[in-house]
């Protein structure tokens, strides 16, 4: 996988890359305790996740993933 650090501006800070096994690749649960792992600066930050596909970016929230 690879994510993007955005700032308040929209601007990229900062690149990385990182593996997530296919049986987890679902849960936003992991996905957000791995990505405040892999960028250290967000652990005591909150967050939002987005996917980009097809050219455009979805915001993910805990209810597309099936999570409460």
């Amino acid at each position: 996988m690879k994510a993007y650090l955005l700032g308040k501006d929209e601007q990229v800070k900062e690149i990385r890359r990182f593996a997530v096994d296919q049986e987890v690749s679902c849960s936003f649960e992991y996905l957000s305790k791995k990505v405040s792992a892999v960028f250290s600066n967000l652990s005591s930050s909150a967050f939002n996740l987005f996917y980009k596909g097809e050219g455009h970016m979805e915001e993910l929230e805990p209810v597309n993933f099936g999570v409460m």
